[in-house]
């Protein structure tokens, strides 16, 4: 059952849901009362019982019954500190260590020093990331040794591209590539790919993996295109839902021109 009375929508499930305060859930096929406005995308604000389960979901008061509640987000795990997106390719693996630069450095020039706020904490030497995370980001900068409490001795073949005003982060990196857990699992990490990329992949496991000889005819079942552009229109005619072209393989054009003509 479903009802929606003050902007709340509480929904009763007929078993243990085993879903927590902060997941998201998406719910859909209720019949009833304008049965259409309970397709549902939000965040679950309180599981009253372990069969219930309200919605922030302003709208008229209402009730309905049936359809499904979908989890589209996990149960936050305390345990794990995550969950954290990297580029095992690029960008810099910085420590905690940390400090701001104390003098200008010009673009296209090499520096022999760098004055800082403070080295305390900074090993005898290494590398440098200056205003991570900002339009000023620049390394990594090699330092070969600490001349004082406020001073590193950079390596004089870098040269700067651009100019770096006073005040600029400057942070250690814990190691001068890319940062890459030897186990993912453990800091909460989760795989980013491109839809079109999962696709490919798929595909061509099934084709490699069919006997030899085998004349393999893929037929695409896509998604729903809730979201996305010409939502509800067909995968083949004059008019698509745009998941052809989100799901499509590598000749995007080539295969929503086949759905078109189709």
């Amino acid at each position: 059952m479903i009802r929606r009375i003050n902007n709340i929508t509480t929904v009763t499930t007929y078993s243990a849901h085993g879903l927590v305060a902060g997941q998201m859930v998406m719910i859909d096929g209720v019949e009833g009362d304008s049965a259409g406005r309970w397709n549902i995308f939000g965040q679950i604000l309180s599981t009253p019982t372990p069969n219930s389960l309200t919605l922030a979901d302003p709208g008229l008061t209402g009730f309905g019954g049936g359809g499904t509640v979908t989890p589209m987000t996990s149960p936050p795990n305390d345990a794990v500190p995550g969950p954290f997106t990297f580029d095992p390719d690029n960008g810099f693996a910085i420590a905690a260590t940390e400090t701001t630069s104390n003098q200008v450095i010009e673009s296209l020039r090499g520096i022999s020093t760098l004055a800082v706020a403070s080295t305390s904490g900074f090993p005898t030497s290494g590398y440098l990331v200056l205003g991570f995370g900002t339009k000023y980001e620049i390394g990594p900068v090699k330092y070969v040794a600490i001349l004082d409490a406020t001073t590193f001795i950079i390596d004089r073949t870098f040269t700067f591209p651009k100019d770096i005003p006073v005040g600029v982060n400057v942070s250690l990196l814990y190691q001068n590539s890319p940062w890459v857990p030897a186990n993912v699992t453990e800091i909460g990490a989760f795989y980013l790919t491109d839809s079109s990329s999962g696709r490919i992949a798929a595909q061509a496991f099934i084709e490699g993996a069919a006997a030899a000889g085998v004349n393999v005819v893929n037929r695409i079942i896509y998604p729903g295109d809730r979201g996305i552009g010409g939502e509800g229109n067909p995968i083949t005619g004059v008019y698509l839902s745009d998941k052809v072209e989100v799901w499509a393989g590598d000749n995007v054009d080539q295969e929503v021109a086949a759905a078109h003509n189709v």
